[in-house]
């Protein structure tokens, strides 16, 4: 028996209005935030010469990101965005909207396709569309590059699809296209062969077609893998022992898990050891619950789901294992969650239609709740600097980002603990020393910033700025050997880089000094 909903989600129009409407609604404040101060700084705020160029938009298939990425279709969309706002957050946060709502729209039809319900498909729509562990991606800018991952696995989904079923050439040929944009968005696109193949065979394509297929997706996958080898360098991968990883893997993937269900204990910068696991077990065993009781509709496309989200999630996963920190960005579970909402999509319920609209309607609800009030850590450096340094006690950046916030500010004295932290967390920071040194200084504390500045060139002893803040913290206490000792050092491997006045100040209180001595 259908209800007044399944007439409305009959109509595709107005589902395809509701979708956008209510995304837009969610996301519209973040339309009017800020840059981070993570990738965003050396990515668009201090790449301005790079992103200007329009030679760039050519070069970005032979650049490499940060030496290691290769993402040229993620960097051409930041260069144009540069091109139309200049450093305007307003635009990047926008075009970044623009494909989170292609990727919900894709998503709904990638749904129907696969034999879900059009009531559905929109109600799961819409929880990709507000879901909380979505929000990394939408917000901050640099999650584009999963937003367009999202929209590209999908749409070759979508195409491939329709070519076994209808075989139509431009079917194939869309489908291919549409894998070589995911490889050249996101690495991890490199085991979207593996996804294809089973998405072919559940679907009982030939094995003549497979076959076929095969060729074009290793011809495509060998030719990516040339080509970043040429101009990307290899992922750094971390020292940790093997067993040490797969068991930060295993948690990594919990950790996923555990987000997508039950969205809590979210961070800007989530890792293995500040996030906890247990949710990621729970959902573990209800898919296990659901697998066998109450069932499924249909066993293979919820086999897939689950792949699909494994798959998706496998590479980053593993990257993240590796390091020493184990890092974990909610950005890169945004395509994964696709997979785990087309197996819910399958699972049998008993109850009553309309006492599953509600439940549905509820939960939606509570999410959308959830990422409008989560979304605020993102709208300024202070905002993500303080949440970064609640949800990563153990982490230094947070600490020392917020410390040069401070910094910029004149907040030398509020400045100052944070330093302290996080050379505590990584003494091996020469900088830190520096920046706290030079808070002491402001502050009239020169024996604090003499033994700072001290510290600093101990450990970088060719640092002329060190010198030179230590050659002024001397002076104004009075030591003038000392003060002309790091001048005679200036003078004689940089001198432009001394300040005239300090120089002269310096010289005449030596002058002074051995006058004294000899009058003496």
């Amino acid at each position: 028996m259908k209800t007044a909903f399944n007439n409305f989600a009959e109509n595709k129009i107005l589902v395809f209005a509701i979708l956008v409407i209510v995304t837009t609604i969610v996301y519209l404040k973040s339309l009017f935030f800020g840059f981070t101060p993570m990738d965003e700084q050396w990515m668009i705020v201090n790449n301005g010469t790079y992103l200007e160029n329009k030679q760039s938009f050519f070069d970005a298939f032979s650049t490499p990101l940060a030496g290691i990425y290769y993402r040229p279709l993620f960097l051409m969309t930041i260069i144009l965005d540069y091109h139309l706002g200049k450093l305007s957050p307003f635009i990047y946060h926008f075009t970044n909207l623009l494909w989170h709502l292609a990727a919900i729209l894709l998503l709904r039809k990638f749904l129907l396709l696969n034999g879900v319900e059009k009531a559905s498909a929109f109600f799961l729509s819409l929880i990709f569309a507000v879901h909380p562990i979505t929000l990394h991606a939408v917000a901050w800018v640099p999650g584009r590059n999963d937003l367009m991952l999202c929209v590209f696995v999908l749409a070759s989904l979508i195409c491939l699809h329709q070519h076994f079923v209808k075989s139509k050439l431009i079917g194939l040929i869309a489908h291919l296209l549409l894998f070589i944009c995911a490889l050249l968005t996101k690495e991890n696109a490199i085991v979207l062969p593996l996804v294809y193949l089973v998405y072919c065979s559940i679907n009982k394509v030939s094995k003549r077609s497979i076959f076929i297929y095969l060729i074009f997706w290793a011809a495509i996958s060998l030719c990516w893998i040339f080509l970043r080898m040429k101009i990307a360098d290899q992922l750094p991968i971390g020292n940790g022992t093997f067993i040490g990883n797969i068991i930060s893997f295993a948690k990594g993937i919990l950790l996923y898990l555990g987000k997508d269900i039950f969205p809590v204990h979210l961070s800007v910068f989530p890792t293995v050891t500040n996030t906890p696991i247990f949710s990621g077990v729970i959902v573990i065993i209800l898919i296990l619950t659901f697998w066998f009781k109450p069932g499924l509709k249909n066993k293979n496309t919820a086999y897939f789901g689950l792949l699909l989200f494994f798959f998706l999630l496998l590479i980053p996963v593993w990257y993240g294992a590796s390091k020493g920190i184990g890092e974990q960005f909610e950005h890169r579970g945004y395509t994964s969650l696709a997979g785990l909402l087309l197996f819910i999509s399958q699972i049998k319920i008993d109850f009553k239609r309309r006492i599953v609209e509600i439940i549905f309607t509820s939960i939606i609800i509570l999410l959308s709740v959830k990422t409008f009030s989560r979304m605020d850590v993102y709208k300024d450096k202070t905002a993500f600097l303080i949440e970064g340094i609640k949800g990563n006690p153990d982490y230094y950046f947070f600490k020392l980002q917020y410390a040069d916030l401070l910094y910029a500010k004149a907040n030398y004295k509020e400045a100052i603990p944070y330093y302290t932290k996080a050379l505590e967390l990584r003494p091996d920071k020469i900088g830190i020393y520096n920046n706290r040194g030079s808070s002491y200084f402001y502050l009239g504390m020169f024996n604090e910033a003499i033994y700072d500045f001290t510290m600093s060139i101990e450990k970088a002893p060719f640092k002329k700025e060190y010198y030179l803040n230590r050659c002024a913290a001397y002076n104004k206490i009075g030591d003038v050997k000392n003060a002309m000792k790091d001048l005679n050092f200036l003078m004689e491997c940089c001198a432009n880089s001394v300040p005239e006045a300090l120089a002269l100040e310096i010289k005449q209180k030596w002058d002074a000094l051995n006058n004294s001595q000899v009058n003496k």
